[in-house]
């Protein structure tokens, strides 16, 4: 290969771009996790110079970047049609959900790295947009939608780290310890077949359909 003084050879240029780049970084960060994403090791995965990624992002920050606009970009928004906002809403929502869950590695960078582009602000523009249209006014509209992130980043993270939504662990940590047993924790052991067999999308649902019927009722009380 013939390597140019601007990094890479002829043939790596021809056949890297930017998307192409975003994308092999989201597959390694979802294969291996964020702490092991590196420019070198995104070289070897494409099998280029290290060089040569910095023709389409000049640093690692702006690759990072880039993978949360691309993991925002997959929102589904398609339901923005829809006459009925509390459905915009939960639909936008279900799909931001089932996208951090495609790309569970990827979520505490979503949560620290703050992007400001086309992409990462479409969903949020059809979200504060919705609710305005409904009867919100800009402060308490965003106010709701602050509302709706948190609590679905807060159940995502909730459902892949918390050890009590973990059949294994609590099987091994509660059944058969008699300090843990129903006589001194009732309720508990009530609640316990359910986390053993725990049915995340219904208890998202849940509590999604109680913040949209909190919405409304407050935009009735108004």
């Amino acid at each position: 290969m013939n390597f140019r003084a601007d990094g890479g050879s002829e043939g790596e240029r021809g056949r890297l771009n930017r998307a192409v780049v975003l994308s092999a970084a989201l597959d390694l960060i979802d294969r291996d996790g964020l702490e092991e994403l590196s420019m070198r090791r995104l070289a070897s995965h494409l099998a280029v110079s290290p060089m040569a990624l910095y023709n389409h992002v000049p640093h690692k920050e702006a690759l990072l970047e880039g993978v949360v606009d691309q993991i925002l970009g997959e929102v589904d928004l398609s339901v923005v049609e829809f006459d009925d906002w509390s459905e915009v809403l939960k639909s936008g929502f279900r799909s931001f959900r089932a996208t951090l869950l495609r790309h569970p590695n990827a979520v505490p960078l979503l949560q620290s790295k703050v992007v400001v582009t086309p992409d990462s602000l479409r969903a949020v523009e059809v979200s504060l947009a919705t609710l305005q249209r409904a009867g919100f006014d800009a402060r308490r509209a965003l106010h709701a939608h602050w509302t709706l992130v948190g609590f679905t980043f807060g159940h995502v993270t909730n459902c892949l780290a918390n050890p009590m939504t973990n059949p294994g662990v609590l099987n091994e940590s509660v059944v058969g310890n008699e300090l843990l047993g129903p006589e001194t924790f009732p309720s508990f052991h009530r609640c316990l077949p359910h986390c053993l067999e725990p049915d995340f999308d219904a208890s998202y649902e849940f509590g999604l359909e109680i913040i949209i019927e909190g919405l409304c009722s407050r935009l009735l009380a108004e």
